[in-house]
C-alpha cells in the first residue's frame, strides 16, 4: 500500500533504483544464505558464472563477476590501458558526455586522457565525431558507451555501431547495458549476441541493480572473448561479490515472473510519467531506461532550483548534469509512487507555466 512521503521518509526518484523490492526468490536466498556466511563462496561464485553464460549463451571463460557493473568498467579500462601500454602505446578513453561517471573516474583514476564528445541536437550520441575522436589518435581508444545512455535514455543505432565496430578492430568498445530490459526502441538490438559472434573488440558490461533490483548487494559481470575475460579476471580481486550478492542475484535470474512484473510496472509508471510531461509541454527524450531526462520550463529556473521545490514536497528527483541546468532526470517508482509525484509536478511546474 502507498504512503504519502513525508520528511522522516521522503520518495527517493533520483538513483535510477527499483522501488518495487527484490524478487520472492532472491529474498528467500537471503535469508538461507546467514547460516552459510562462515563458509568462503568460491562454489556459489562458480555457479552464477555458469548460470549467467548459459543466459547468454557463451562459455563460463567469457563470463568475469564484479561488484556491479560500476567495478566492471573500471577493471575494464584499466586492463585494456595496461595492455596497450605494456605494447608501447598510449590509451585514451573516448565517450559522449554526458553519460554514466563510471567511466570517467575510472579514465581519471588511471590518468588516461578522455575525449568527450557532446551529444547531437536530439541527445543521442554522435557516433561519427566518437569515431573521428579514435580516429584521430595513433594508440589504443577505449570507446565507452552506456546503450541506452544514462542521463537521456536514448539509444544508438545498433546497425551503425556494429558497423563501426567491424570496420575498426583496432579499438576497444565496452558497451554497458545496465538498462538494456527497458528498451522498446526499434534500432536497438543487445549486443551480447556480437560476443557470441566472435567479435574481439567487444566487451558488454550488465547489472543486477536495475530490472533485478539488487543494487545494494554490488552485483555486475563482463561479457567477452576467453582471452580479455582472462585479462579482466587478472585485475578482479578474488571473488568480488559476496555470498549473499550471489545466491540473490542467482535466484532472481531464474525468477522470470518477477521479471516480467518488474519491467511491467517500470513501463506503467513511465507511461503515467509521459502523459503528464505531454500535458505539461516539457520536450523528453528516449526513454529506454528506468527513468525519463525531460526539460525544465524557463519559470522553474534550473534543475537546482527543481529539485529544492520537489524536496519540499519529500520527493527527491535526480541531480544536474553539466550542459544540461534545464533537465532533469527522474527516477521511475512503483505505479502508484509515479502517481503521486506526477500529481505534486502538475502543482510545480503547471502552476508556473
Amino acid at each position: 500500500m502507498f504512503t504519502p512521503p513525508s520528511a522522516a521518509q521522503r520518495l527517493h526518484l533520483n538513483f535510477n533504483e527499483n522501488n518495487l523490492g527484490i524478487s520472492p526468490l532472491a529474498r528467500q536466498a537471503l535469508e538461507e544464505c546467514l547460516v552459510q556466511v562462515n563458509r568462503y563462496p568460491d562454489r556459489p561464485h562458480g555457479e552464477l558464472v555458469a548460470a549467467l553464460a548459459a543466459h547468454h549463451g557463451v562459455s563460463p571463460q567469457q563470463v568475469v563477476l564484479g561488484a556491479g557493473s560500476s567495478q566492471s568498467i573500471h577493471v575494464i579500462i584499466e586492463a585494456v590501458a595496461r595492455r596497450a601500454q605494456d605494447r608501447g602505446q598510449a590509451a585514451q578513453v573516448v565517450m559522449p558526455l554526458p553519460t554514466f561517471d563510471a567511466g570517467l573516474t575510472a579514465a581519471a583514476a588511471r590518468r588516461l586522457p578522455v575525449r568527450g564528445v557532446p551529444l547531437l541536437d536530439n541527445l543521442e550520441a554522435d557516433l561519427a565525431a566518437l569515431q573521428a575522436a579514435c580516429e584521430d589518435f595513433s594508440g589504443q581508444s577505449i570507446v565507452y558507451l552506456c546503450n541506452p545512455n544514462n542521463p537521456t535514455g536514448t539509444v544508438v543505432s545498433s546497425a551503425e555501431l556494429k558497423a563501426w565496430v567491424q570496420s575498426a578492430p583496432d579499438t576497444f568498445f565496452l558497451i554497458d547495458e545496465a538498462y538494456v530490459e527497458f528498451v522498446d526502441d526499434p534500432r536497438f538490438t543487445p549486443a551480447d549476441a556480437w560476443v557470441r559472434e566472435g567479435l574481439a573488440n567487444v566487451c558488454v558490461v550488465r547489472t543486477f541493480s536495475k530490472l533485478h533490483g539488487l543494487a545494494g548487494l554490488r552485483v555486475g559481470y563482463s561479457l567477452s572473448t576467453a582471452e580479455d575475460a582472462g585479462l579482466f579476471a587478472s585485475f578482479v580481486p578474488e571473488m568480488p561479490v559476496n555470498l549473499p550478492g550471489l545466491l540473490a542475484a542467482r535466484a532472481s535470474l531464474t525468477d522470470t515472473e518477477f521479471q516480467r512484473r518488474s519491467l511491467e510496472q517500470t513501463l506503467e509508471a513511465r507511461e503515467i510519467v509521459l502523459e503528464t510531461l505531454d500535458r505539461l509541454g516539457l520536450r523528453y527524450v528516449g526513454p529506454n531506461g528506468n527513468f525519463v531526462f525531460h526539460e525544465l520550463p524557463h519559470s522553474v529556473g534550473d534543475n537546482r532550483s527543481y529539485r529544492r521545490r520537489m524536496r519540499e514536497l519529500h520527493i527527491v528527483v535526480g541531480r544536474d548534469f553539466p550542459a544540461y541546468e534545464r533537465w532533469n532526470r527522474l527516477s521511475l517508482g512503483t505505479p502508484e509512487e509515479m502517481r503521486h509525484m506526477t500529481a505534486e509536478m502538475m502543482k510545480v511546474l503547471g502552476a508556473l507555466e
